[in-house]
């Protein structure tokens, strides 16, 4: 090879390196800012760090918790792994207890009849439902066999396909995700539509500290 070519060879590298950095710096740029503008819509508080973001707070009287891998994304652009985390209170035994028709106990292998958390899951290898036990040391994990978003198919109100990422890219995955949201309250409260409301009613939407 001539000087020239050799020359060539060594800024074409350079110039890959550098578009690659900034699309890398574009990519965490476009999240963050989805993020803020997602905790100012929802009234969230937003904590980053250099391995998780995750915004916390609550949703008509239930906690929700939405994390994901702060710098990560899959090869085709889309989030490595979003959660969204609703807390239930005072969930009637009937609609969780296992192999009752009608409860998640049919889809669901094994449930804790004290659970208090029903968590959806989406990653790229599997779709899920978890129980979480009310202490941190006691968690047990439950997870489908069919790999549906078991909530939203036990109680029809919104087709499985509605939650599904076709789309790639962050924003596609985002809006899913707000979109979700906006159903979350109806769909949980077909679930505790038998129990008493926190302190009596509902509480407004406010930012833990």
């Amino acid at each position: 090879m001539t000087p020239y070519e050799i020359f060539g060879l060594i800024v074409g590298v350079i110039v890959l390196l550098a578009t690659a950095w900034w699309l890398s710096l574009s990519l965490r740029r476009h999240r963050h800012h989805v993020w803020h503008d997602f905790a100012k819509r929802w009234n969230f508080s937003l904590q980053e760090t250099p391995e998780i973001w995750e915004l916390t707070g609550t949703y008509g009287n239930r906690r929700v918790r939405i994390t994901t891998a702060a710098g990560s994304s899959d090869a085709e652009g889309g989030v490595a792994e979003v959660l969204v985390a609703v807390e239930l209170h005072n969930v009637p035994a009937e609609l969780i207890a296992e192999g009752t028709p009608g409860s998640l106990g049919t889809v669901v292998q094994a449930i804790d009849s004290e659970a208090n958390t029903i968590s959806l899951g989406n990653d790229d290898f599997d779709r899920a439902v978890r129980c979480v036990c009310p202490h941190e040391a006691e968690a047990l994990h439950y997870w489908t066999s069919n790999r549906q978003w078991v909530l939203l198919d036990l109680l029809e109100k919104v087709p499985t396909d509605r939650l599904a990422v076709r789309e790639r890219g962050l924003e596609a995955e985002f809006r899913s995700v707000l979109s979700d949201l906006e159903q979350l309250e109806q769909i949980v409260g077909m679930l505790t539509s038998t129990a008493p409301q926190l302190d009596g009613g509902p509480i407004v939407a406010k930012v833990e500290d």
